[in-house]
């Protein structure tokens, strides 16, 4: 075979290497070529082999097998290889222990295994020509520091298509990508690689990309991977994918599309980790990440940090875990985010945002997605917001989470939060917030969808919110939720610019506050438009408890068949020092086990405008009203009230 390629490379012309079928076309006698020394290849060439099962070149564990150059920097020579098994190549401390490459070269139908090198044992490659390999099995090689099983770089306008590839077992002792290393170099123009229809299974890295790096240093750099899996890999950083760019200048561009990124680990991102410079972009549609492990840190799926854009479409984001936060996505990067028609479901993470944890400032979108059954030991059972982040979330379900912490559904410190038209249910916390715990210096907005049957161990059974910038939420409903401590429904304290508008409450359950606990707000407090209804309080305020320093005004809100069982406030309970303006509403069928079963003011004034309170109930006095603070009534009617005493009215 050596004497064969001498002589094609003194040829000008491309020639082509067979194999006599009389002698290596026996299936139940395969041949074995043993090289003593390398094979180099110089000009334009083809060897068809006759079959990965009927030829094995072997290196012997001491020499590379193929070198293809020929020294011309003016000048790319095609060579083609397919039909052989490569084993056992060794380059030693120089790359390319099977294969090293530097021409536009096509490997098919082949097996490259078992063979050393300093980088790519198995094939290294770098060059301005392309590189194409197709339906190889890459298997058991070993480098030291890049490309275990491939490491390939493409120059000055190459390009890199990998096709029906299996690349297992392979490993790098040092440094990254287990599988394979693949790379865009090109400081002037673009450069790509492309992946598909591939495995990438069981390899390990050292340092980063268990499975597969790619890393950027084309001014456009394109990565596809398409219809393909990356399973099994382990490594320190990245266990499954490591995509990453490298100068600020260039614009690198991740696609992954149908891939399936499952049962990786790594200490740090275990199924994925992009990260980004300047105006890098990873775009994910269809495809999986399950089933990943981030055994020291953070994003047991996939991490996205520096400044890269996610766009993720139809991606299933399942069963991962990390060690810290973000059990399905650790997002640390001051790029956006918008993720659609996706579903994250039964990620774990042992502190904060089983499915997604938000760490700095940029906007995130989630829309007609599913967020299910998502754990946290910390906070954010589904999304902890941990930064000043603007969180949207359109259209979408948040069921069955949990946290250890606040925030069964969502914690967020900082930033802004919308929520628009999204079903909100099932959620736990062990200690406020059942389904969104939000904290000082948040302005948040809901509109519309439902919060149902969400529980808190403590305050907010669907929503915990203290010293809040602004609080708007229309037409929502809240249904069935339920606090062991105050705000069955929802819970607030020292917020400002808080309104609630055609909001519904019903069979929601706390001590205090059924449905909702509102206190210590200093700007003016609005509900209108809302109906509160069959809410229960174990101590006062079956439907509402307000005690507020600022002005609050119910406005054509409804009250009907809500509870106090403990001491006051049937329909609502009023404290604090601002005056109280009840306007336009019908409280009605309420009940209070002591006083005040339509309504109960102990503290500040109460003017009641037109309206009407009736059929209300209580079991010692003040039927409909009980107040002990100056009351001004206009216009209302209030009859048919119950009591011992006072059945209507109780004021001074």
């Amino acid at each position: 075979m050596a004497q064969a390629i001498d002589q094609a490379n003194v040829d000008s012309k491309a020639d082509t290497i067979t194999f006599d079928k009389a002698f290596f076309g026996d299936p139940a006698q395969p041949r074995t070529i043993d090289i003593a020394g390398t094979l180099e290849i110089s000009s334009s060439l083809t060897i068809k082999g006759p079959g990965i099962d009927q030829l094995t070149i072997n290196g012997g564990g001491v020499h590379r097998i193929f070198e293809i150059t020929d020294g011309k920097a003016d000048v790319i020579s095609k060579v083609s290889i397919s039909g052989l098994s490569m084993r056992d190549g060794n380059a030693g401390a120089d790359n390319g222990g099977a294969v090293f490459n530097e021409e536009t070269l096509t490997i098919s139908n082949s097996v490259i295994a078992e063979s050393e090198a300093k980088n790519g044992a198995g094939i290294y490659s770098f060059s301005s020509g392309n590189l194409t390999i197709k339906n190889t099995l890459i298997t058991g090689n070993s480098a030291v520091d890049f490309g275990g099983g491939l490491a390939a770089v493409s120059s000055n306008g190459g390009k890199i298509t990998l096709s029906g590839l299996t690349v297992t077992a392979n490993e790098v002792t040092v440094s990254t990508g287990g599988g394979a290393y693949l790379g865009a170099n090109n400081p002037t123009g673009a450069s790509k690689v492309d992946v598909t229809n591939s495995t990438f299974a069981d390899n390990v890295a050292a340092g980063s990309g268990g499975g597969l790096t790619f890393g950027n240093g084309a001014v456009e750099g394109t990565f596809s991977m398409k219809n393909s899996t990356v399973s099994g890999n382990q490594a320190t950083i990245g266990g499954g994918l490591y995509l990453s760019n490298y100068l600020a200048a260039y614009r690198a561009s991740f696609n992954l599309s149908n891939v399936t990124v499952s049962g990786n680990t790594a200490d740090f991102s275990g199924g994925l980790r992009a990260s980004g410079i300047g105006d890098d972009v990873l775009t994910i549609t269809g495809g999986r990440l399950d089933n990943n492990v981030a055994t020291k840190a953070s994003g047991g799926g996939m991490t996205l940090l520096g400044a890269i854009d996610l766009v993720a479409s139809r991606v299933s984001i399942s069963g991962n875990s990390a060690e810290t936060s973000g059990g399905g996505i650790a997002f640390i990067s001051s790029g956006t985010a918008s993720i659609s028609s996706s579903q994250l479901m039964g990620n774990e993470a042992a502190q904060a945002g089983g499915a997604i944890s938000i760490n700095t400032g940029t906007t995130f979108t989630l829309a007609s997605s599913t967020i299910s059954g998502n754990t946290a030991g910390g906070d954010g059972g589904g999304i902890a917001l941990e930064a000043d982040t603007d969180l949207i979330l359109r259209k979408s379900t948040i069921a069955g989470n949990s946290a250890g912490g606040q925030g069964g559904a969502i914690f967020a410190d900082n930033g802004s939060l919308l929520l628009d038209g999204s079903s909100v249910s099932a959620n736990a916390s062990d200690k406020s917030g059942g389904a969104l715990s939000l904290g000082p210096g948040v302005s948040a907005t809901l509109k519309g969808g439902a919060f149902t049957g969400n529980h808190a161990v403590d305050n907010g059974g669907a929503l915990f919110a203290n010293g809040l910038d602004a609080l708007s939420i229309t037409g929502t409903r809240f249904g069935s939720n339920r606090a062991e401590a105050d705000g069955g429904a929802v819970w607030m304290d020292n917020s400002d610019d808080t309104i609630i508008a055609k909001a519904v409450f019903v069979a929601n359950q706390a001590r205090i506050g059924g449905a909702l606990s509102a206190t210590g707000l200093s700007d003016p407090f609005l509900i209108t438009g809302a109906r509160f209804s069959s809410n229960l309080a174990t101590d006062s305020g079956g439907g509402a408890y307000i005690t507020n320093s600022s002005a609050t005004t119910i406005s054509k809100s409804t009250f009907t068949a809500n509870a106090a069982t403990g001491i006051i406030g049937g329909g609502v309970a009023l404290g604090g020092l601002g005056e109280k303006l009840i306007q336009g509403s019908t409280f009605t069928q309420n009940t209070s086990s002591s006083r005040g079963g339509g309504i109960a003011a102990f503290d500040g004034l109460l003017r009641i405008e037109g309206g009407q309170i009736t059929a209300n109930a209580a079991a010692v006095s003040g039927g409909g009203i009980r107040s002990i603070v100056p009351l001004t009534i206009t216009g209302a009617k209030v009859s048919g009230n119950s009591a011992p005493v006072d059945p209507n009215i109780e004021a001074p």
